[in-house]
């Protein structure tokens, strides 16, 4: 038996444990408080795997595939034997060697004539046999993608992910218009394309549910298998850049065992492209994906007695990517989703200011994150901050790129309240500061010299001594990186104007959801319909014989408007009627205005009615505003 003193800290050690058998084991602790005596027991669950002989690769060093341009004149790595062993290794273009790995179990064959095809490396001791597969690709007529020092790779060159979670759905075709023609949004386009879900619970229904086949750490039932290679078949041929192998699997309580048994299979029958997951706990996934994207969300919202709150603490963010990061494996990506939506919608304050969301992402970031994927695209347009703050944080990642994809990294100071990084690469250098507090906070660099450039702040810094605002970024670079980008003042001042044209439109509906109900063929929230935003989907209805209105509520709001204005897409055949107690009737109109996203009634006088009912033509259509006026 192991014993420690604890202190009031954060306290780590190791315990040595063996266990019987493959599978899930509980081993205990005890602790024991001095001052009484009493006895405190606490059981960890861990699954565990035992491999008798097992390989690491450190060339090739993603999924023992040398990939078009690769150096692929070594075959090196270790291999992990409980008993003597010997390494033969034979393919196309190699001359069949045995050798013995050295004490420490490491091994290196030359290939430098390893032609296009599959070598096999065996492994050997007196009871057992190893064998594993090394492939030599060809290129591809279509894209390729993999890993290599810890970056996706994009037909040969790696790149910084930056794309929306959920890309187009649920934006409504005006939003998908002005996204798609934004040029400057520094979108990584070209690899937003996925496979189609790998997800069990997608594939067949009830797989992922309590009891579900994906719980088990079992081999995957045939069937299962058989959809997975229905939907690598059906993409064959084509370009996309990963398949989506599960959705936070921590949350529904899939099995690491199962999963990594899906993507041991999609490795085998594509070697072309990487699989994705997004989780929040990667270590326990670390083999059954390439790329994790973490997903700590914020969640902030404003407390009764005014003060601002998070479902997660800024500082506490990073945690999630550090559980990949401190394994140091050269053949995983590791990328975050910034929270870009709003969660605790019947608290105020519920979306993230455009202050926390610069400063949310760079806090995990700073921490080894290669990828950007915020959730989601079906809010990114819900206020001018997160679509003009996405646009911030890509153009700005997309000018650091190089500096974060390759440089080495040192920490300048880490505290609850603020964290510092250094990056380095042979060219250049970079610092991020970062303020994951809410309040102003003073700090002194330690080893910070020079001058360095203000990114996006205009100006140089010099010394090491700093007065940070409320979440306030500051980074320096010790080469002008900004060029052509709009200041962080410039932003600022733009994502004001926008929030004062939002909430300064007239609209005598504006911001009052709680209090009108929507009655009739229809029921759907307000929530977006009366936010001020013109062009953000609210509501997808098809309309038919027996659901083809909305009526709107409107005894406690008692408007006296003269226009209605409704914005949508194939509305034109829209009609209003108004009602006061049971009657229903057409208000008298002088004026419609039908343009492609929206329709305008002017009436001949003044109404203040009960209800305001929207009669929808036959077809599927879009709603994203309601406004009326005086």
């Amino acid at each position: 038996m192991n014993e420690k003193i604890l202190k009031i800290v954060c306290n780590e050690f190791t315990v040595p444990c063996s266990f019987p058998a493959h599978g899930r084991h509980k081993p205990g602790m005890q602790l024991k408080r001095l001052s009484d005596g009493k006895i405190f027991y606490r059981q960890y669950p861990v699954r565990v795997t035992y491999e008798a002989l097992k390989f690491t690769f450190t060339q090739p060093e993603y999924r023992t595939n040398f990939y078009p341009g690769q150096d692929y004149s070594k075959i090196a790595g270790k291999i992990f034997a409980n008993k003597p062993v010997t390494l033969k290794l034979e393919g196309p273009g190699i001359e069949t060697t045995t050798i013995t790995p050295a004490a420490d179990g490491s091994f290196c064959f030359e290939t430098p004539n390893f032609e296009y095809g599959d070598a096999f490396l065996t492994a050997t001791t007196e009871d057992r046999t190893l064998t594993k597969k090394i492939r030599r690709l060809p290129p591809s007529e279509n894209m390729m993608t993999w890993i290599s020092g810890g970056n996706l790779v994009v037909n040969g060159k790696p790149v910084l992910r930056r794309n929306m979670y959920a890309e187009y759905y649920a934006g409504g075709t005006a939003f998908k218009r002005r996204y798609d023609a934004d040029d400057k949004l520094c979108i990584t386009r070209e690899i937003c394309s996925q496979s189609g879900h790998m997800t069990p619970g997608r594939l067949k229904k009830g797989a992922d549910a309590s009891g579900g086949e994906a719980t088990k750490d079992a081999r995957p039932s045939d069937e299962m298998f058989q959809k997975i290679e229905a939907v690598i078949d059906a993409n064959r041929g084509t370009d996309f850049a990963f398949y989506y192998v599960d959705d936070e699997p921590e949350c529904r309580g899939v099995s690491p065992v199962y999963l990594q048994h899906i993507y041991e299979f999609i490795c085998e029958k594509d070697p072309y492209h990487v699989v994705l997951t997004a989780s929040r706990a990667a270590d326990t996934f670390i083999d059954a994906a390439d790329w994790f994207e973490a997903h700590p969300y914020i969640n902030p919202h404003t407390n009764e007695e005014g003060r601002r709150v998070y479902g997660r603490k800024i500082s506490s963010l990073g945690n999630d990517i550090d559980r990949i990061a401190k394994l140091n494996r050269s053949d995983k990506c590791i990328g975050f989703l910034p929270t870009c939506y709003g969660a605790k919608r019947d608290k105020p304050g519920y979306y993230p200011t455009f202050e926390e969301y610069i400063c949310q992402t760079w806090a995990p970031m700073i921490r080894g994150g290669k990828t950007l994927w915020p959730y989601a695209y079906h809010d990114m347009n819900d206020r001018g901050w997160f679509y003009e703050g996405t646009r911030y944080l890509f153009s700005s990642f997309e000018a650091l790129e190089d500096l974060v994809l390759f440089g080495k990294r040192t920490h300048l100071i880490k505290t609850p309240q603020v964290e510092a990084v250094l990056y380095e690469t042979e060219k250049e250098k970079m610092f991020v500061l970062v303020n994951m507090e809410q309040d102003p906070q003073s700090v002194t660099l330690e080893g910070l010299t020079g001058t360095w450039y203000n990114f996006r702040h205009g100006g140089t810094i010099t010394g090491n001594s700093f007065e940070l605002k409320p979440h306030e970024v500051v980074i320096g670079t010790s080469e002008i990186k900004d060029e052509g980008l709009p200041t962080y003042a410039e932003v600022e001042a733009l994502v004001q104007k926008l929030e004062y044209e939002r909430t300064h439109t007239g609209n005598l509906l504006f911001e009052r959801q709680f209090d009108i109900g929507v009655t009739g063929s229809f029921g759907f929230t307000l929530r977006k319909l009366v936010d001020g935003v013109k062009d953000n989907f609210a509501v997808g209805v098809k309309a038919t014989e027996e659901l083809k209105f909305a009526e709107l509520n409107l005894t406690k709001v008692k408007p006296t408007f003269t226009k209605v204005a409704v914005h949508g897409y194939q509305i034109d055949d829209m009609t209003i009627q108004i009602r006061n107690g049971e009657e229903l009737v057409t208000p008298a109109i002088i004026e419609e205005k039908v343009e492609e996203f929206s329709k305008t009634f002017i009436l001949a006088e003044p109404v203040s009615p009960d209800a305001l009912r929207l009669n929808f033509g036959l077809r599927k259509m879009e709603l994203y505003e309601i406004e009326v006026f005086a």
